[in-house]
């Protein structure tokens, strides 16, 4: 079928397709569900385990060994992750990349399986937990602050607006952060419990035997199965109070008689939060999968306005971050930088080609754009930021094929054929050359979308876009194009009839390429001298895989030495806050203070519960203020607060990273690990563009250790148990049951508190109960006491202890590809015991990795281009030629990155994919048209007359591409690809007219005949 002919005959079925591609895209990118990231599953569960009074190393042997044995059998497993802490394990288990998503529910329940079946291996106090929910994101984050409102009032209010939004539809998860546990506080007066001889294990029994639910069964009355309940458990506080304790001379009082008794919050917390200077409580809401962020969002707006009203004055709700507002600002931007990329193309092509052509053309990019809308809405594919960068990318292919049909149209018009047969043969000359070249220029995209792991979840659909868009633009090239040409386009009356290669610029052109043709060795070592040059060039260009993100956001997270008081680093953060709050272009400042704020966007770090942490997220009017907003407050902590550790970070357009250099020592010994990550550091400090040294075991705690000794216990008949209650009541105080008050649970925390005012209240003079109605003191029980220092953490690797020594540039003009390369060999250099591996982390494995997920199917594509090429033209020799211009593209590139200071990231990579797209579909054409015309021609006249029949479309192509991408060149997240794109395709053009010609030359021995 002609199908070119066929449009030109049937013109109502090409006006009808034309008019629902204009409604039909304008209506579907309405429609079209809008993100702010490609959506994909993030392969990692925790598994965590709690083990209460155990030291680090007795977690990680007694706890962490066992469930690391149990899950390394997990099916697709990529390695293994654990923490052991005081009293925590938190095992993280990685699943492989190319497992998919519909997989992932079989592989956690087998998980859990796992662990489950490992529990009679654990600890009888030990009990795992499986979280395979670890990588949710609460893309809507909200605060939640009054001036005058106590925090059990904010908590109650938080509470409320929890139980609203979940109602929501599109709404999956609704978290609070920063909510203090509630507990019912019970402080026992040591002074009462003596006069009284009353023992706290007493204390306890009664309020856990109360306080439990029991089974009563049934009673069988005249046929009837009457349930028994029994309602004596207490509902509240009051009724705490009036709880009856008897002593050992059977005299019975209430516990309000020997205690205080209060609601208040357990202490230490485990997290806060403040917003804006003031304390808060965040409100975190995760979407359910699939649903459209732009409409949850306006549904979500609508509840907190109606929920806003019914809220107290003072009150404030406001926006932390919202996803659906910067996904909206996202596709402003975007249609902002296609209008006018649209606009410089269009006008380009009117200027260059006349106003007919350049309509004509015009008309048919914004016919693809909208009708690629079309088939993404009916795909289910989404906008959002990897989408639009492959419609950007487009946007310098989806022309080519319009101006090479119309440039032919023209050509046949001057030369005195009728409109219709000159739109016919514009495009009956080159359609399947077109459909060749455009197939593999789909197939150059084809290693993203094949791509193993969370690159070929996230890009697949800038597979599918630019295949939808470059397909189309085929498409329309031999349908719309023709029919349009034949009902508009036209040539003046001085150049029909004339030789449309007779003007100036062909002559000067056709001069050039001789002179390229006639000394040919010569022109070859140039192209290699140049390429050499280039390639020596890309040395210099920055070559970090991920870019930063263009949200005027700054994350600064503070470290104080491990183990200080959560009281004192808050302290610290309301001085900061109220510094940072003061500097010029800064909106807002939220404060997380134990551990980071939730995962409010997918690149967002997540560091759970340390209470010597804090997070700032600083946000700035213009993302263009940042790095000055970013600076003044490094230097402000550095100078103010000399024991803390400060790293402040942009949003990275990748997975997390905590550091971007990470080198990794594994081995059996913790001391020789840290001798070994000392060195490393040591290292690190001594370079001048490192900074933020440390490592991931950080910095030794003390403890105090009682020594028990058996044999005073058994006289004092004082067990371990009632002395570890006695030490735990005195300080932070036992958890020893759960209140519930028909609406909530709260904690059940007893302390014993010496109200004698003695002064020889140390610890060893602590009073400490044993069976009986009298106390005996600690030391009457101890062998003496001892000061230590331990690991407060403990990490494996695959098992194998492992500890990291961690840096950053000192600048975001520094990459950390030129950090490692100053410090790879020194710190290789080290020498490793036996039995002990180093390895690097951080940003080089995420590259490493990156670059072979997309590197793995590379040869598949070059395979089918191959193939399609040799199809094409039944030649090796021409399938040759045309894949000798790819090395040779890069020459454009390296150049066009160092001058405009570019790194050559993933966005650089994909704009080097769609250039190699443009420099073969150039080739391709231009030795078709050899092909034709050396059946009539010389071999010469052939190849140097297809070259100037080319060079038009081949510069309007360039022209109108490299134009068009100006609007993005300085754009943090695209002008890398743009860059890429205008000096690529600017010496790609000069590879098509000139080296092409000059390769064929070669290659067939064809002789210069003056």
């Amino acid at each position: 079928m002609n199908i070119a002919k066929y449009s030109v005959n049937n013109r109502v079925v090409i006006w009808v397709a034309v008019f629902f591609s204009l409604v039909g895209g304008v209506f579907s990118y309405t429609k079209l569900a809008k993100l702010e990231d490609a959506e994909f599953t993030l392969k990692t569960a925790l598994v965590v385990t709690s083990y209460k009074g155990a030291s680090p190393h007795e977690v990680e042997l007694e706890v962490t060994d066992v469930i690391e044995q149990a899950v390394q059998a997990t099916q697709g497993l990529d390695f293994i992750e654990s923490e052991s802490k005081e009293g925590l394990s938190i095992v993280t288990v990685e699943i492989k990349g190319n497992k998919k998503t519909a997989e992932m529910p079989q592989i956690w329940d087998d998980l859990r399986r796992k662990v489950n079946d490992c529990r009679v291996h654990l600890p009888r106090t030990a009990y795992p937990m499986v979280l395979d929910d670890f990588g949710d994101v609460f893309g809507v984050f909200l605060s939640l602050s009054g001036d005058d409102y106590s925090y059990a009032e904010l908590h109650d209010y938080s509470a409320m607006l929890k139980r609203e939004l979940l109602t929501v539809k599109g709404v999956a998860k609704v978290k609070l952060f920063g909510a203090k546990t509630e507990s019912i506080e019970i402080n026992l007066l040591s002074s009462r419990m003596a006069s009284f001889g009353i023992n706290p294990g007493q204390v306890i029994g009664i309020l856990t035997d109360l306080n439990s639910r029991w089974d009563n069964g049934q009673m069988d009355v005249d046929g009837q199965r009457i349930k028994i309940r029994d309602r004596s458990s207490f509902k509240t506080v009051e009724e705490v109070g009036e709880l009856v304790i008897q002593d050992y001379s059977k005299q019975q009082i209430k516990l309000k008689d020997i205690a205080e008794i209060k609601e208040s919050y357990q202490e230490p917390v485990k997290n806060l939060m403040r917003f804006n200077g003031k304390e808060s409580i965040g409100i975190g809401v995760a979407m359910s999968w699939g649903v459209n962020v732009m409409d949850v969002g306006e549904d979500i707006d609508k509840r907190l306005e109606a929920l806003n009203a019914q809220l107290p004055v003072g009150l404030n709700i406001e926006k932390v971050y919202f996803q659906s507002d910067e996904v909206a600002e996202s596709n402003r931007l975007f249609m902002t930088n296609l209008a006018e990329s649209v606009t410089i193309v269009v006008l380009i092509l009117l200027l260059f080609m006349g106003l007919r052509s350049g309509l004509l053309i015009g008309s048919g990019l914004i016919l693809t754009i909208l009708a690629t809308f079309i088939v993404m809405l009916a795909g289910d594919i989404a906008l959002q930021r990897t989408s639009l960068a492959a419609i950007i990318v487009a946007m310098g292919m989806l022309v080519d094929n319009a101006i090479v049909v119309t440039d032919g149209a023209l050509v046949a018009l001057q030369r005195g054929h009728s409109r219709r047969k000159s739109a016919l043969m514009g495009a009956e000359s080159t359609i399947w050359p077109l459909f060749g070249a455009t197939l593999i220029a789909i197939l150059a995209f084809l290693p993203i979308f094949m791509a193993p792991g969370s690159v070929g979840e996230i890009c697949k659909s800038m597979f599918q876009v630019l295949a939808i868009s470059l397909g189309l633009s085929w498409l329309f090239a031999v349908t719309q194009n023709v029919l349009f040409s034949d009902v508009f386009l036209k040539v003046s009356k001085n150049s029909k009839d004339k030789e449309p290669f007779s003007g100036k610029g062909y002559k000067i052109f056709e001069k050039l390429l001789m002179k390229v043709l006639s000394h040919r060795f010569i022109s070859l070592g140039v192209v290699i001298l140049v390429l050499i040059g280039s390639l020596m060039v890309f040395t210099k260009v920055k070559k970090p895989f991920f870019v930063e993100l263009t949200k005027p956001l700054v994350t600064v997270n503070y470290w104080m030495p491990e183990g200080t008081d959560i009281q004192k680093v808050e302290a610290d953060i309301k001085e900061i806050e109220k510094y940072v709050m003061g500097l010029e272009h800064v909106t807002s400042v939220t404060a997380a203070i134990g551990e980071s704020l939730p995962r409010y966007i997918l690149m967002a770090e997540v560091v759970k519960n340390n209470s010597s942490y804090a997070q700032l997220l600083v946000r700035t009017d213009e993302f263009d203020n940042l790095d000055g907003v970013r600076k003044k407050i490094d230097t402000y902590i550095k100078e103010n607060y000399p024991a803390a550790t400060e790293h402040s970070k942009l949003l990275l357009g990748g997975p997390p990273l905590e550091f971007k250099i990470e080198a990794r020592f594994m081995g059996p010994d913790p001391e020789v690990l840290h001798k070994l990550a000392d060195q490393a550091k040591d290292i690190m400090r001594q370079e001048k563009l490192a900074i933020n040294v440390r490592d991931d075991w950080r910095q030794k705690v003390m403890t105090w250790e009682p020594v028990y000794n058996q044999e005073k216990g058994r006289r004092a008949n004082v067990t371990r148990q009632q002395m570890s209650i006695a030490l735990q009541t005195a300080n932070d105080g036992a958890v020893v049951g759960r209140f519930y008050d028909g609406e909530r649970a709260q904690s059940i925390l007893l302390k014993m508190v010496d109200d004698t005012h003695d002064q020889n209240n140390q610890l060893q003079y602590l009073p400490v109960w044993g069976g009986g109605p009298t106390s005996t003191i600690l030391d009457q029980v101890l062998d003496g006491a001892k000061m230590g220092w331990e690991d407060p953490v403990i990490r494996r690797y695959n098992r194998r202890r492992s500890i990291t020594a961690q840096c950053d540039p000192i600048s975001s003009d520094v990459t950390g590809d030129q950090l490692l390369a100053k410090l790879k060999d020194k710190i290789e250099a080290i020498p490793l015991p036996e039995g002990y591996y180093m390895m690097w982390d951080g940003e080089h494995r995420k590259q490493v990795e990156g670059n072979e997920n997309v590197g793995a199917f590379f040869p598949l594509a070059i395979i089918l281009m191959m193939i399609i090429i040799v199809i094409l033209f039944n030649s090796f020799r021409q399938t040759l030629i045309i894949f000798l211009m790819l090395p040779l593209s890069f020459i454009g590139v390296a150049n066009g990155l160092f001058v405009f200071d570019k790194a050559f990231g993933f966005m650089a990579i994909v704009g080097f994919l769609g250039l190699l797209g443009m420099v073969i579909k150039n080739a391709v054409v231009l030795i078709d048209q050899v092909n034709v015309l050396i059946v009539d021609k010389s071999p010469l006249e052939a190849v140097v007359e297809s070259a100037i029949s080319r060079m038009r479309p081949v510069m309007m192509a360039a022209l109108t591409t490299i134009l068009g991408m100006i609007p993005l060149i300085n754009d943090a997240m695209y002008g890398s690809m743009a860059a890429t794109i205008m000096f690529g395709l600017l010496f790609a053009t000069i590879l098509t007219l000139f080296v092409v010609p000059l390769f064929f030359c070669l290659f067939y021995k064809i002789k210069i005949v003056d």
